[in-house]
């Protein structure tokens, strides 16, 4: 019996890679919002399909040379090598717990300019710092998809909840990354998604599940980054499982990824259920009014969050000194 079990989780497993390794070339199709619906709103759609076109009129597009490029050619405006993603939501693994749980993984989101802000502690937003290092995979957004106020444009949303959140702690249960990109979403009104409208809205276990099924792989190290230690582990228990002529460190190594797993869905769809605000992102204060020109400027909003942080990190200091 244990050993038809560890069968059928080792391929449930296989099948998630296999689903992960082909989500790089493939986005999901989503219907188009009436561009009527959002008249004043000044931003240009970005392209996020890889295109075969520009590979037909170089070669043939079913040679082996050109599979590989389409399959890693990245949309327009991604720069990976400058760690820049335009308004891209971004991924990277967590050691050790994205080796078990390989939906799991701390993610940030992406201004214009493809700068990466990530809630990556108590009341601290990051600016180009990833807390686990730079994005492995991203999901660039459909611009026409997000129902943004006819004075309100993609970097102001960011500077908004980025300045929300500065003022959030940090719990990594309930408040952490994934609810301030579901805060972010659920701002933009983003759709139409099936989860979504399900859940009246982007949960944290919906960001988690759309990142895991939809991104791309910023390169093959990406992959590798993401992939590698799972898989790592995955070889050397069933090589350990082969010499040994022993299933007893299979059915240990299975029952820990079915029970770390378990906890982890139980958990956030219990929070869900209970309609947690955390899990919505919905934060109970309000953000002060700015102006006109800060907001315009994505560098004076990224400034201007910094400076917030410095303030807070110099009260700080004030008040330990008159301890």
């Amino acid at each position: 019996m244990y050993r038809v079990y560890c069968g059928i989780v080792m391929y449930n497993h296989v099948c998630l890679v296999l689903a992960a390794c082909s989500s790089h070339s493939s986005e999901q199709d989503i219907t188009n919002l009436s561009l009527a619906q959002k008249a004043g709103a000044n931003i240009l759609s970005a392209a996020a399909s890889c295109r075969i076109d520009s590979l037909e009129s170089a070669g043939d597009a079913s040679s082996p040379a050109a599979v590989e490029a389409r399959c890693w050619e990245a949309p327009k405006g991604i720069d990976a090598e400058a760690h820049r993603y335009p308004h891209c939501l971004v991924w990277t693994p967590i050691p050790l717990l994205s080796w078990l749980c390989p939906y799991i993984g701390h993610v940030g989101l992406c201004d214009s300019e493809g700068r990466v802000l990530d809630f990556a502690g108590p009341f601290y937003v990051g600016i180009d710092s990833m807390l686990f290092d730079w994005p492995t995979r991203y999901i660039q957004l459909h611009l026409d998809d997000a129902q943004l106020e006819q004075t309100k444009s993609w970097d102001q949303a960011v500077f908004e909840v980025a300045t929300d959140f500065e003022g959030q702690s940090y719990d990594f249960v309930c408040w952490n990354c994934h609810s301030f990109l579901a805060s972010f979403l659920n701002r933009l009104n983003y759709g139409p998604d099936v989860c979504a409208r399900l859940l009246h809205g982007w949960t944290v276990a919906g960001v988690a599940a759309r990142l895991f099924v939809s991104a791309r792989f910023v390169n093959f190290w990406g992959f590798v980054k993401t992939w590698g230690g799972n898989l790592a582990i995955w070889t050397a228990v069933l090589l350990s499982t082969l010499l040994s002529n022993s299933y007893a460190l299979l059915e240990a190594w299975v029952w820990v990824l079915a029970t770390t797993n378990l906890l982890f869905i139980s958990w956030f769809l219990a929070l869900t259920a209970l309609g947690a605000r955390s899990q919505w992102g919905l934060l109970r204060h309000s953000r002060d009014g700015d102006s006109a020109a800060e907001m315009r400027d994505p560098d004076a909003m990224l400034t201007q969050v910094g400076l917030s942080r410095r303030q807070r990190s110099s009260s700080s200091s004030e008040i330990s000194v008159r301890l």
